[in-house]
């Protein structure tokens, strides 16, 4: 029988510039590769347009300038996450554009590890945890503070 400690999460990992991200596989919808977009005219710095997604208008954000990450040099890997997220209007969608999605890993929940503390920087809200796999650092985005941010 398997304790709380062996909880099993499953998460989405994918690059955004030289850093590699995650998110939790229940807000992730679907992975598109790079659709058309259509560009909206005095949309905020990080949303790049709005796409149709099975009839609805989802807008698409690019995030890679907000967390760092580097240009968005889009290319034959680059696609886009469509997330979901609970808000005030009840369920919102959203699409997040990656540079190359990696692999879906499963971490036992014991192996999260709290982003780190850095005073009274609130930059780090967009990190949910942290997980380690081979010699490299995956960082969690908590997508409803990412999607907060991003509207704001």
């Amino acid at each position: 029988m398997k304790s709380e400690e062996d909880k099993i999460i499953s998460f989405l990992s994918f690059r955004l510039g030289k850093e590699t991200f995650a998110t939790n596989v229940s807000v992730t919808n679907k992975i598109l590769q790079l659709p058309e977009i259509t560009k909206v005219p005095n949309a905020d710095k990080n949303m790049i347009g709005i796409i149709n997604h099975h009839g609805n208008v989802l807008p698409v954000y690019d995030i890679n300038q907000e967390m760092e990450s580097g240009d968005n040099n889009y290319n034959k890997n680059t696609c886009v996450i469509i997330l979901s997220v609970e808000d005030a209007g009840g369920e919102s969608q959203f699409g997040l554009v990656v540079d190359e999605v990696l692999s879906v890993d499963e971490i036992n929940e014991n192996e999260l590890l709290p982003p780190p503390k850095l005073g009274s920087n609130n930059n780090l809200k967009n990190i949910e945890a942290i997980f380690k796999k081979e010699d490299d650092f995956i960082m969690i985005l908590n997508i409803e503070e990412v999607f907060k941010n991003i509207n704001n």
